[in-house]
């Protein structure tokens, strides 16, 4: 028992050291150090554990939040932006390494509550299409007055269509 608690522990501090990272490397590092720590007959015995713990790995975060007003402001800026009735998207190209997203909603959409229900809508909407996006790229999405109105499949068809016009996805992919 002692022996299992001491890999634990091990495994939530590079857990919490390592969410804040996001590429594929450090996934495959995960998995291959839980797999060197739950050898082949602890494997059989602890294997709903073990799934566990390589599921999150594979779902580890694909892209950072924009925070700063500096960001937003570069992207809207030097950025290009694609516009619909429910959704205006903007779109840069970043040396980051990594895909950032961004989401504004102002006052004009109503009040919290809206404002709220709108910004939800656009992430699960971003989130469908996440696994999708290829390349390093600053995305900000602004909410439109029709947005709070609109079911997130909807506004993943429109999402879809504004990025595979930016080159953000490929041609090949399928809706």
């Amino acid at each position: 028992m002692k022996r299992r608690s001491k890999k634990w522990k091990e495994l939530i501090s590079q857990r919490s050291v390592i969410a804040r990272w996001s590429t594929a490397s450090v996934r495959e590092c995960l998995t291959e150090t839980a797999e060197r720590y739950l050898p082949a007959e602890e494997q059989r015995a602890e294997s709903s554990w073990h799934t566990n713990f390589v599921n999150w790995v594979k779902k580890l975060k694909r892209t950072v939040t924009i925070k700063s007003n500096c960001d937003f402001r570069r992207t809207y800026g030097k950025g290009k932006s694609f516009q619909a009735p429910a959704l205006v998207s903007y779109v840069l190209k970043n040396r980051a390494g990594i895909c950032r997203v961004g989401i504004t909603t102002s006052k004009k959409i109503g009040n919290a509550v809206e404002r709220n229900r709108a910004r939800r809508v656009i992430r699960v909407a971003y989130s469908n299409l996440e696994s999708k996006i290829n390349g390093n790229y600053d995305i900000v999405f602004v909410a439109r007055s029709k947005t709070k109105y609109i079911k997130s499949t909807d506004l993943t068809k429109i999402m879809f269509s504004q990025l595979k016009q930016a080159g953000v996805i490929d041609e090949t992919t399928d809706n």
